[in-house]
């Protein structure tokens, strides 16, 4: 275990020690989508990506945008290499507009990422920017996914480090709650090399658990280096290259996780970096890093969004001259409501 070594008696002497972030610029992304709906006579899909950069200076003001992207029925068409046989069947996926919104979220950090490496200037801090990914860097949950959704997943995560890599711009993965078992995986085969193995039922178990109640707030545990032998084959070279440890940000629930880069360990500018992530976590005042709530919060797609994003797109194509029309049993809804 690695101690933060200070304790706060208030949230006011918290937020004092976090003025450490002053001068260190943190930014994040995070978005949101609209899938097709099945009501509407032409399907189309709406993903938001919300981008926050705070430069935490005096007379800096911090930055909130959205990107737009709106998916025409042939980008949200099913990838299939036969026709489905069954005549009830959907042609549009859901796992395409899905896709299309990851890979604009790491296409937006991987940008912001060139355009602050290009514009450090001498005496910069070499831990700024600090870029926040609301997620893994590991993409496990692509394994389950048929090809070729898998591999652009895989293509997109190795593309985020190779670019933190290339402008040694510091990049945190933060799972708030996280269910990975790479530790308890690691003592299993310790523990069976034994000529006693006392390790048994571990199906319950993840990683968090074993540090719960362990660590103070601040806290963090040794840096390791994550080995699964599944989707990071798909990783090439960068197979080995994604770190992580957990750090103790809330008082009352498990660690969470953070993934990042090894060259940050091989650089030296983790520990600092990890200072960044507590004062942000300071920021937000519960557990959750304030850059991240706020891209959250920017790339929100409300009801009222919805309703006026179908409005334009209606007067839209009818300015080409085609009819747009929803279902008999979606319009009375929307009438009722």
């Amino acid at each position: 275990m690695f101690p933060f070594g200070r304790e706060f008696t208030n949230h006011e002497q918290a937020r004092q020690w976090a003025e450490c972030i002053e001068g260190i610029t943190t930014l994040a992304v995070d978005g949101s989508q609209l899938q097709p709906w099945r009501d509407a006579s032409i399907p189309v899909a709406l993903i938001q990506v919300g981008f926050f950069a705070n430069p935490h200076a005096h007379g800096r003001p911090y930055t909130k945008d959205v990107h737009l992207e709106v998916l025409s029925p042939e980008e949200i068409m099913e990838e299939s290499k036969s026709e489905s046989s069954d005549p009830d069947s959907y042609p549009y996926s859901e796992m395409q507009v899905t896709l299309r919104r990851y890979m604009l979220e790491v296409e937006t950090l991987c940008n912001q990422m060139e355009q602050y490496a290009s514009a450090r200037r001498v005496g910069d801090p070499a831990h700024s920017p600090v870029v926040f990914f609301d997620g893994s860097l590991v993409v496990s949950f692509a394994l389950t996914m048929p090809s070729p959704y898998r591999e652009r997943y895989i293509a997109a995560a190795v593309s985020l480090l190779r670019t933190s890599e290339q402008q040694r711009v510091p990049l945190i993965g933060f799972v708030n709650t996280s269910y990975a078992r790479d530790i308890i995986t690691m003592l299993r085969r310790l523990d069976a090399m034994e000529d006693r193995p006392v390790l048994r039922e571990t199906k319950r178990i993840h990683d968090a658990l074993l540090w719960q109640g362990q660590l103070s707030w601040g806290d963090r545990t040794p840096a390791l280096i994550c080995a699964r032998g599944d989707v990071l084959e798909g990783y090439g070279p960068y197979r080995e290259s994604v770190a992580f440890c957990y750090l103790q940000t809330s008082s009352s629930h498990a660690p969470a996780r953070l993934e990042f880069p090894r060259w940050m360990l091989d650089d030296g500018v983790l520990e600092p970096v990890l200072d960044v992530v507590r004062a942000e976590v300071i920021a937000g005042g519960n557990g959750y890093p304030y850059a991240i709530e706020t891209a959250d919060a920017v790339s929100v797609i409300s009801m009222q969004d919805r309703a006026e994003f179908y409005a334009y797109f209606q007067e839209f194509i009818e300015r080409q001259g085609m009819k747009f029309r929803i279902s008999t049993k979606a319009a009375s809804k929307s009438r009722r409501r």
